[in-house]
């Protein structure tokens, strides 16, 4: 069903979506279970992916944003959005997405009188909504999956539409000249391989710029060095792993690239300004 293509300046595989012809809208058969193993690169669609987590817990890395999901949380994937996804629970993590053509819903749409452009354009920012914030995008999405199944195009449109017009607008978009910028790549790298001892040089290499260039363009797109934006991803994606499962803090900072538990605790502190096991039991009971 999907031809992989990569592309090695983007450390990216285009998946494209195969649409039978004039097929506004597609669904898996089944459920998709997230992968429980390192993912080699990150992959990017030629469409509009709208899903809900079924069960279990897992997560989401989306251009540069880590996210978690369990179920009935709502995920939103614009077009040409970088991502990847990994199961963080014991039990499986399961997932349905309606994956969108969105040349042919703005025609669509069209005829129902709605402009497309301005909902799409408005939502370019990928998003995942947790507990009561999702739980009428949800139902909406559980709604359009029948539809799709059932292949009710007008009502599919009519639906797509609805959750477009109730998906909350998100700051934090990553803006198209950090994703068209060569220390993308750099990033992308990182997301795809944050289990490894990464050197400066391999992430130069990724993008094809010197050392000195690498660290110059990345700070000045992204506001940090290389290594400490690895740093914040690690802790990120563990932070994620601490809240969702009951895992040691030495699992954890080993799954997330750490040699020792110590370095783990040690850039998580200064990131989050509390301990592993701290910010662990302050978000449980938050919760």
């Amino acid at each position: 069903m999907q031809k992989r293509a990569s592309y090695k300046h983007l450390q990216a595989a285009f998946e494209p979506i195969s649409f039978s012809e004039e097929l506004l809208c597609y669904t898996d058969p089944v459920p998709v279970y997230l992968p429980d193993r390192q993912i080699q690169k990150l992959h990017f669609h030629n469409c509009i992916e709208i899903g809900i987590c079924l069960s279990g817990s897992g997560i989401f890395l989306i251009n540069d944003r880590v996210e978690s999901v369990c179920a009935d949380d709502f995920i939103f994937v614009p077009p040409a959005s970088h991502h990847y996804s990994q199961v963080i629970s014991r039990e499986p993590c399961m997932c349905a997405f309606v994956y969108v053509r969105q040349d042919l819903l703005q025609t669509r749409l069209r005829v129902s009188g709605i402009s497309l452009q301005q909902l799409i354009e408005s939502h370019a920012t990928p998003q995942i909504l947790h507990g009561s914030d999702a739980a009428p995008l949800s139902a909406l999405t559980k709604r359009l999956l029948e539809s799709t199944q059932k292949g009710n195009e007008p009502l599919c449109a009519l639906q797509i539409a609805q959750i477009l017009m109730e998906l909350p607008h998100a700051d934090g978009a990553l803006p198209h000249a950090h994703r068209t910028d060569p220390v993308s790549a750099a990033a992308a790298y990182m997301a795809a391989h944050y289990r490894k001892k990464l050197s400066v040089a391999e992430l130069a290499t990724a993008c094809h710029l010197s050392e000195s260039q690498l660290r110059r363009r990345f700070c000045k797109i992204y506001g940090e060095a290389p290594h400490a934006y690895l740093n914040r991803l690690r802790c990120r994606i563990g932070a994620q792993i601490l809240l969702h499962t009951d895992r040691t803090v030495e699992d954890i900072s080993e799954a997330v690239g750490y040699s020792c538990s110590s370095e783990f605790f040690r850039h998580f502190k200064s990131i989050f300004t509390l301990s592993p096991t701290a910010w662990r039991k302050a978000n449980r009971e938050a919760r």
